[in-house]
């Protein structure tokens, strides 16, 4: 008694007027999902407006999809199995990622803002800033990313956790069902679960197709097919695997991968007591059988003023792009 219960910013909410409303029987567009809030909620955490606690950014994970709800009769196929619709997978990845939402309690219910600035989606082809020890590492070029500096898109956000001044932290965690490679496997490939025959979605059926743009199905397949890594997608699930930190008071902002917190199936990120002068320390989990917890030690102290500067993705840097990375051992 007393209580009410509504939904609030479900799959296919429109975000801004670019997109159509949801439709019941599957047929929005890849470009509706863009703009659209993604599908099958995970972590998300609520970041206040002014200090209100009735307006502010709802920040929500999109763990995976549903082919049978996104497409008017499930996934397209032709008579071997392979995918053969465009539209179809481009909506796919959009669905995946992340959204910022701003919501806002209005005569006791609580309701998204339209064509706000604040309101974003991250997807599985976004373009995310690589940063920490493996910015510009070699293990990260690719026919697209040659400046080592970038990935494409986060995939299977699950888990998530927030910093002290004011970032929202999305964990990739069983992202390697995405990527398959046939040949030239490393021993961190097999470590890690990346596939040799096949992929969840199969997006990588599409590559070649008249209408792909950059590449965006074939570098699903890291199975090596040029003379070198600037020519093909062997690298390509190197980009993936991380905590990724979005500001989401910065409508502008670009999405960074903390590669110094470890690449692993993260399942949630949450950050120990602080205390001034003393190092930040963050806590994940590896998502997988016999797998491990994990604890990052940041190489700079706490200042305590930094919790309230706006440039929030320069204070990440600060704290997570430099530290130890500790594995938790666990006796019988």
């Amino acid at each position: 008694d007393g209580y009410s219960a509504k939904v609030l910013a479900p799959w296919g909410e429109p975000l801004n007027s670019a997109a159509a409303a949801w439709k019941a029987d599957g047929t929005n567009t890849a470009e509706d999902q863009a703009n659209s809030v993604g599908m099958h909620h995970d972590g998300m955490y609520f970041y206040p407006l002014n200090g209100s606690d009735t307006d502010g950014v709802l920040c929500i994970n999109h763990e995976y999809i549903d082919q049978n709800a996104l497409h008017p009769n499930g996934r397209t196929e032709d008579i071997n199995g392979n995918r053969t619709d465009v539209e179809e997978i481009r909506k796919e990845i959009n669905a995946h990622g992340v959204t910022t939402v701003r919501v806002q309690l209005v005569n006791g219910s609580w309701e998204v803002v339209k064509d706000d600035p604040l309101n974003r989606r991250f997807t599985g082809a976004t373009e995310m800033d690589i940063t920490g020890p493996l910015a510009g590492h070699s293990s990260l070029i690719t026919k697209y990313s040659q400046a080592r500096s970038v990935a494409r898109g986060t995939l299977n956000n699950c888990g998530n956790g927030f910093t002290p001044w004011g970032t929202y932290l999305t964990c990739e965690e069983n992202w390697p069902g995405y990527f398959t490679k046939a040949s030239g496997r490393t021993d961190a490939d097999n470590r890690i679960g990346v596939g040799s025959s096949g992929t969840r979605y199969s997006w990588e059926d599409l590559a070649g197709d008249a209408s792909e743009q950059n590449d965006e199905f074939a570098r699903f397949d890291a199975t090596p097919s040029g003379a070198n890594a600037l020519e093909d997608y062997r690298n390509e699930a190197n980009g993936h695997g991380y905590i990724v930190e979005i500001d989401p008071y910065d409508g502008s902002s670009r999405a960074k991968k903390r590669t110094a917190l470890g690449r692993f199936r993260h399942e949630g990120c949450v950050h120990g007591k602080l205390t001034a002068g003393e190092p930040v320390v963050f806590y994940s989990g590896h998502d997988g059988r016999f797998e491990y917890i994990y604890k990052f030690v940041s190489a700079a102290a706490w200042d305590p003023a930094d919790a309230d500067r706006t440039d929030r993705l320069n204070v990440g840097s600060k704290y997570m792009d430099e530290g130890t990375l500790y594995v938790a051992r666990f006796d019988e």
